[in-house]
């Protein structure tokens, strides 16, 4: 389970204590479509086979990032995405493997990945170092780039993109058409990302840019994790700038937006010791280039408290207390967490405490067959690029 899942399940506790905090959001909803009616929508240049606009959606937030910093590459949930697969192909053998989905333990293209999974890792090191230099070279950071290099950003962001999505699904299928063109060479891998879709995310960049260049000068917290993310089963956020947490969204319409603000209310929810400091939770919509936000105060005395005058840490209090007194849900997320890794049911009488230190004895064993896998794959790519130019140039020119 995660954040999201939690949020869809209405029987989640999750679910249920928003819900009953916050009844209606119409109010805020009304103030969102008014906005939006107001704005120039851009909208995708051409329809997408596919329904590939989700896309776009989660690679303009990783274009909107790199205004602010640029991430290590092994901090991004994109290459955690490859951490999963490698542990998918090593594992392939061992007595606890778990494929990402069940499904695929029959499938032809999971097989021939596990046997070239060597080629693989090794193609994908030279994705993520090519992304690194391209980076440190273009500087992204608080400034705008030219044509080209913006276009050659958007492919990156592209493919980060269809990663994250395999690790936010954990389906191989998503996966696999990524493998084939990685296989194929650094070009085909980069255009993974179409034309339209370079185009759409380039547009969105220059938007963001020319009405919130000044945003980009404030302190920020980049992809955001939360103390109570565990709990949960996974939680991470777009940004914070300042004391706003900000959700970044490409919708061409309002309809969603309840469940916009319910995200927004779990992530706040979620940072237990309010190490973010979080006052004000805000949404940008990317494709009418506006920045709204709620001062979490406001959004407090909207809540149907329990007590009077209360204040959202209180209420975050709350939502702690409830998470952790169900022992129905502290079952579920530590049992999922095993089910995951182990590839079974654990055995009866197993405590939730017990559970999870299980589960993070067996994520230590995963990550250091992982880093045993790549540790050979790393030095003959250095050995390689010695002196050579740098591998993106041209790209490039």
């Amino acid at each position: 389970m995660s954040l999201g899942r939690a949020l869809k399940n209405p029987d989640s506790v999750v679910s249920r204590f928003i819900d009953t905090r916050w009844p209606n959001w119409d109010g805020y909803r009304r103030e969102v479509r008014t906005h939006m009616a107001q704005a120039a929508t851009l909208k995708p240049s051409v329809p997408v086979p596919g329904g590939h606009w989700s896309l776009v959606g989660t690679a303009i937030d990783y274009r909107i990032r790199y205004y602010f910093s640029i991430t290590p590459s092994e901090e991004l949930i994109a290459y955690k995405a490859l951490g999963r697969a490698v542990k998918s192909w090593t594992d392939r053998f061992h007595p606890y493997s778990n494929t990402p989905d069940e499904s695929d333990a029959g499938d032809e293209t999971f097989e021939l990945d596990c046997q070239r999974s060597e080629e693989l890792i090794g193609a994908y090191w030279k994705f993520f170092n090519n992304l690194q230099d391209f980076l440190k070279t273009v500087k992204p950071i608080r400034q705008r780039l030219s044509t080209d290099k913006e276009r050659l950003l958007a492919q990156y962001c592209g493919v980060l993109a269809r990663l994250d999505a395999y690790f936010r699904s954990q389906k191989y299928a998503i996966l696999a058409p990524v493998n084939e063109a990685a296989l194929r060479g650094h070009r085909k891998l980069l255009a993974l990302t179409t034309d339209s879709e370079v185009e759409d995310i380039c547009i969105l960049s220059k938007l963001f840019y020319k009405q919130h260049a000044a945003l980009t000068k404030q302190p920020a917290v980049l992809n955001p994790e939360f103390a109570g993310s565990a709990i949960v089963g996974g939680a991470d956020g777009d940004l914070i700038v300042g004391n706003t947490l900000i959700d970044i969204k490409t919708a061409l319409h309002y309809q969603e937006s309840k469940k916009w603000f319910r995200q927004l209310i779990g992530y706040a929810l979620l940072d237990f010791h309010d190490e973010y400091k979080i006052t004000t939770v805000g949404l940008y919509l990317a494709r009418q280039g506006l920045l709204l936000s709620w001062p979490l105060e406001q959004i407090t005395r909207d809540s149907r408290t329990v007590g009077k005058a209360e204040r959202f840490s209180d209420i975050r209090l709350h939502f702690r207390r409830a998470l952790r007194k169900n022992a129905g849900m502290a079952m579920r997320d530590w049992s999922d967490l095993w089910e995951a890794e182990h590839g079974g049911p654990a055995a009866r009488g197993t405590t939730p405490r017990q559970g999870m230190e299980l589960v993070g004895e067996l994520r230590a064993q995963h990550s250091r067959a992982v880093r045993k896998a790549i540790a050979p794959i790393q030095v003959r790519s250095r050995r390689k690029r010695r002196g050579r130019g740098r591998p993106f140039s041209d790209l490039v020119d």
